[in-house]
């Protein structure tokens, strides 16, 4: 697995675990359960040899849908990851921007930001 720094670690589901108790507001069991979930389904992608290697980024792609799947719409706002695609960034790098790419990148997170944010506070507390 490719940590956050690109650096090679063994998976460790505990993280997982621990990130949805300090993120979300999913009890213990619920965590567990994702977990869980989110395991099988790397196992189950890994064993097919035809994925090379698994990063931070993915698992927590992975993990959001398996909220989705479960109902746990406000966890998985709260676990969303906030950013841009590569694509939208390489095409940011090929624009003549005077040194305004970090302006509109930050202003992209920003609004993406107030969105989640905005969606949070409208979303009912059924889980």
């Amino acid at each position: 697995m490719l940590g956050k720094d690109s650096i090679k670690q063994p998976f460790d589901h505990k993280r997982i675990y621990d990130s949805l108790i300090k993120e979300t507001n999913l009890t213990g069991e619920q965590a567990e359960i994702v977990t869980e979930k989110v395991t099988r389904f790397l196992i189950m992608i890994t064993g097919s040899n035809t994925i090379q290697f698994i990063t931070s980024r993915m698992i927590r792609e992975i993990t959001c849908v398996i909220l989705t799947q479960l109902g746990y719409e406000k966890a998985r706002l709260m676990y969303t990851w906030i950013g841009m695609p590569v694509y939208d960034l390489n095409m940011l790098d090929k624009q003549n921007l005077n040194g305004e790419k970090d302006k509109l990148i930050l202003r992209h997170i920003n609004k993406e930001h107030s969105e989640v944010c905005s969606l949070l506070d409208n979303i009912k507390d059924t889980e």
